[in-house]
């Protein structure tokens, strides 16, 4: 098991580092391409941790950075975690307050934020500045040993902000696609017949756009997306997918020409 921690903590928390160091005497700084802390485990999977003080976490939310962090430890490491040290409450009208201090922040929109990373598959721990690497020894036991925790895990999400359903995961996973123009996909199937559409009758409105008129397509979906899209599904110019009736009423999908 190695402990790596992130050389800009040297330089910007060194009492952080001290305290590191009394738990983990053999830690090594390096620069990290995401959280604080990574512990490579005995499996060699990655834990990643990502450290906050309260107000931090609170301007992280305002601008974006911790949904921009903790998808980046999502993608690079098998376990992530916010860990904040210290910890903030709620006033009788819903506000935000550190210590004796109430924040411009509405109490709805906080928990709105930490429920939608934790769901995501992020976890949100606060501790005392003191417990901070024994919280990480925690979960370096438990993350080590899963096997003993197996009936507290279930299926681990791709990390999204709201988590997305499946349909939109696999669209938004083609190269050039991404989550918001999945969406629209959806958004734009999905008001042609009732409101609702399966994976496959967006798969069959992107194969007519080239039918369509850019400009009535729902928005991202111009031209050079709508050629690589199809492009990866492997169809030729002529060949389109259709959802066809069969006489026991199930649907069935494939490829035709167009005539």
């Amino acid at each position: 098991m190695f402990i790596l921690v992130d050389s800009n903590e040297q330089a910007t928390n060194p009492k952080v580092l001290s305290r590191m160091q009394r738990v983990f005497p053999n830690l090594q700084i390096t620069q990290l391409p995401f959280g604080d802390v990574n512990i490579v485990l005995d499996d060699g999977n990655i834990l990643a941790v990502e450290r906050k003080m309260p107000g931090d976490f609170l301007g992280s939310i305002g601008d974006g950075r911790v949904f921009r962090q903790v998808e980046a430890m999502s993608n690079g490491a098998k376990w992530c975690v916010i860990i904040i040290e210290g910890t903030f409450e709620f006033t009788q009208n819903d506000m935000v307050r550190i210590g004796l201090e109430t924040t411009n922040w509405k109490g709805s929109s906080v928990r709105g934020a930490m429920m939608a990373i934790q769901w995501s598959g992020c976890p949100i721990v606060f501790t005392y500045p003191d417990n901070y690497p024994y919280v990480i020894a925690d979960m370096i036991e438990f993350c080590n040993k899963p096997d003993i925790h197996r009936q507290s895990l279930g299926r681990k999400r791709i990390v999204t902000f709201p988590p997305i359903e499946l349909k939109e995961e696999i669209v938004s996973a083609f190269p050039g696609i991404g989550l918001k123009r999945a969406k629209a996909l959806f958004e734009f199937a999905g008001s042609q017949h009732d409101g609702i559409s399966t994976l496959a009758e967006a798969l069959c409105w992107v194969s007519s756009f080239p039918k369509i008129a850019s400009k009535s397509r729902p928005e991202g979906w111009g031209d050079k997306t709508v050629t690589n899209f199809r492009g990866a599904l492997g169809l030729r110019d002529d060949e389109y997918i259709d959802i066809k009736e069969e006489k026991k009423g199930t649907k069935k999908n494939g490829k035709s020409k167009s005539k």
